[in-house]
């Protein structure tokens, strides 16, 4: 205990020193041109101010992800050359579903739907990111372990912790709907990434759930990360088929939920074939087969969004949302399945556990 408190307060320590070196507005520097810029010229895709309680059906309403803790995220450093020459980080581009079509052969990112981010000149760069390292939140106050060396930090980020399913630790491998992690060294503060993972809704708004995950299984992971070395990723998308066919356009409520939260894996019209799908060593649910649908019950449709699959003898790649969504949402999200596979007469059904095929 007394080991892991001191880690805590020298990690604490470390943020604090960081925070002075890599900020000197700490020193007396004017940050008002900085923000100027950022709010003549970012501020209709980004925001930079947290609020108390967010609907996360609003994120449609954002063309990028929220800034409000940059400077906690980020490397020092990382901000300005990036904003001269920005490279992709998220493959599939900032909400997936914008950028994806359905196809035959299963949802594909279309290369026509993801826009270059805007490039600024060294010196613009300069001051934008200096005001934006100024945006930060104090870190969670969770235990922070050493890395396990027994364990295998690579079958725990693809298997054991479901990581991969979203995320890539190669260019070749891995999910679409989330931020890249092969470069997550030049571009991420280590101290910064178990925060995030133990409690993403404190960080801000995103389709990131909640994990269960022990300190030393996480401090492992990161490390492994952490050691990666890859290419900056360019702005290309998924290699197989030509994108054509059905667009995601959500409309009501649970839709827009539907497609934030679940496309990526159940497909932008449900029928099992996202954009990650094909990484996943699970295939997930076709929401539009009444046949895969209709022998699940209302509760344990409920229990496998809120707590995840693992809670009903599932894989750990469907995740639990009970963190992230509302009781009511989460509810509406079960009507909805119950619609997509024209199951409603089937909702009180129940079949035992041996019945149902391994799915998510």
């Amino acid at each position: 205990m007394l080991i892991a408190l001191w880690r805590i307060s020298a990690t604490r320590a470390a943020l604090t020193v960081l925070a002075v070196l890599a900020c000197p507005y700490l020193a007396g520097s004017d940050l008002a041109p900085g923000r100027k810029l950022f709010e003549a010229r970012c501020v209709s895709c980004h925001v930079t101010e947290a609020q108390p309680e967010v609907d996360y059906t609003e994120l449609v309403n954002r063309v990028g992800p929220a800034l409000t803790s940059a400077g906690s995220k980020f490397n020092p450093g990382f901000l300005r050359r990036w904003l001269v020459a920005p490279t992709p980080i998220r493959p599939a581009g900032y909400l997936p579903f914008r950028q994806v079509v359905s196809t035959p052969q299963g949802d594909r990112v279309d290369p026509s739907r993801i826009q270059p981010h805007l490039r600024l000149g060294e010196a613009e760069a300069a001051i934008v990111s200096e005001y934006l390292m100024t945006l930060r939140k104090e870190p969670n106050q969770y235990p922070i372990a050493a890395p396990n060396e027994d364990l295998d930090p690579a079958i725990h980020f693809t298997k054991v912790l479901g990581c991969a399913s979203c995320h890539k630790a190669k260019p070749d491998a891995g999910g679409w709907s989330a931020p890249e992690l092969y470069t997550a060294s030049a571009r991420l503060n280590k101290d910064w990434v178990p925060e995030l993972v133990t409690d993403p809704v404190y960080w801000g708004p995103m389709a990131m759930p909640k994990q269960n995950v022990r300190s030393d299984q996480l401090a492992t992971v990161v490390d492994y990360l952490f050691a990666i070395t890859g290419p900056s990723p360019e702005y290309a998308t998924h290699p197989a088929a030509a994108p054509s066919g059905e667009t995601a356009k959500p409309s009501s409520r649970v839709e827009t939920i539907y497609e934030i939260f679940c496309s990526q894996c159940h497909g932008i019209t449900g029928n099992g074939k996202g954009i990650n799908a094909p990484m996943m060593f699970v295939s997930p649910r076709n929401h539009t087969s009444a046949q895969e649908m209709g022998p699940l019950t209302d509760d344990r449709l409920y229990a496998v969004i809120r707590y995840g699959g693992p809670a009903v003898g599932k894989s750990v790649l469907m995740p639990s949302w009970g963190a992230v969504l509302k009781d009511s949402d989460i509810r509406a999200l079960v009507a909805h399945l119950r619609e997509l596979s024209g199951t409603q007469q089937q909702a009180t059904r129940s079949l035992p556990e041996l019945l149902l095929r391994p799915g998510l």
